[in-house]
């Protein structure tokens, strides 16, 4: 099997693209955990029991989709993973602020670490991430 090479500036790059990565993770979670908190409220409110009091079937669903969400915010725990991403985000952000310092295969083997302990990832997110990174240097 034959190897190919990669010099530093594809480790860095790929080092770019996790710090992107997670970023995006961050901000959709963020955007999802507030989505649901303001639907939540929204529902819950007892303003609007005023406007559905004489249907009774608008008070039942509002009812049904704040336990939904509820539930769904207890179960997926939007804030806790949006937490891990930052903190993967700020070891990625580390890594490439001391990357100056190291060899590439210094990189990688931190970079390999790190993502290691990355369990949680929305697969359609992958693509805006490369091509975030891809636009940043002019690829």
């Amino acid at each position: 099997m034959l190897m190919m090479s990669r010099d530093k500036d594809e480790a860095l790059c790929r080092v770019r693209y996790q710090l992107r990565l997670h970023f995006l993770h961050v901000r959709l979670y963020g955007r999802i955990r507030k989505c649901v908190a303001l639907v939540s409220l929204v529902l819950g409110s007892t303003a609007l029991y005023g406007a559905f009091k004489n249907n009774v079937a608008a008070v039942g669903l509002s009812g049904i989709i704040v336990a939904v969400l509820s539930i769904s915010d207890i179960v997926m725990d939007w804030s806790d993973r949006a937490a891990r991403h930052g903190v993967w985000r700020r070891r990625m952000a580390d890594l490439l602020v001391r990357s100056h310092k190291l060899d590439t295969a210094a990189i990688d083997r931190e970079l390999s670490q790190i993502e290691g302990e990355i369990d949680d990832e929305f697969e359609s997110l992958r693509v805006p991430a490369m091509n975030d990174v891809n636009d940043a240097n002019s690829r």
